[in-house]
């Protein structure tokens, strides 16, 4: 942006929810709203139908989802519950549901819709499965190092028996048959002649 480094920018944002209507700033904070760089009216529309408090939000209780049909795209909406100076939006958005091109365009995005959440759970599937091999795999690489561990440690533990009975004055045939080892398996272990 600036060419020159003699330039020192400094930038200020402050990210805050303040109610449209009381203008009370609201504390509760929401990382959607401090991730904006820039100030703008956010309307939750589910929550207009609990309160309509001016023209705005009285306005966009049209598109309330309460109002859907079975059809998940034809609200129901009757025009005498709004004001007369809102009804000619209301007849738009009822007459557009009734022409075949926006119906069939409303398809191909349902369609579309559709396919794009299989593929979400396509690869959401692969990747639980994939995790999942990898956390048996790992779980197997364990069980084995711990397999090879107990084994080292049983050896070292023959080892030292080995060594003590030797020390003792056991023969090494009497100590292979104690053990329930051949005499050349006695005679692999260290220290052992």
């Amino acid at each position: 942006m600036f060419q020159s480094s003699k330039f020192l920018i400094r930038i200020a944002s402050n990210h805050f929810i303040r109610d449209r209507y009381t203008r009370e700033i609201i504390e509760q904070r929401n990382p959607f709203i401090e991730s904006l760089f820039h100030q703008g009216i956010i309307i939750n529309i589910p929550a207009l139908s609990q309160k309509r408090r001016d023209e705005l939000e009285l306005l966009l209780s049209i598109f309330d989802q309460a109002n859907r049909q079975e059809n998940h795209h034809i609200m129901n909406v009757k025009e005498m519950d709004f004001p007369e100076k809102f009804r000619p939006i209301i007849r738009r958005l009822q007459a557009a549901i009734q022409e075949k091109e926006i119906q069939d365009i409303m398809t191909v995005e349902d369609d579309f819709l559709s396919e794009l959440n299989e593929y979400e759970n396509r690869i959401a599937e692969a990747t639980k499965q994939k995790e999942e091999a990898q956390r048996k795999q790992e779980e197997e690489r364990k069980q084995k190092e711990e397999a090879q561990r107990k084994q080292e440690e049983e050896r070292k533990q023959k080892e030292e028996a080995i060594k003590l009975l030797l020390s003792l004055g056991l023969p090494k045939e009497e100590i292979a048959r104690k053990l329930g080892l051949s005499l050349e398996e006695l005679e692999g272990f260290d220290g052992v002649e």
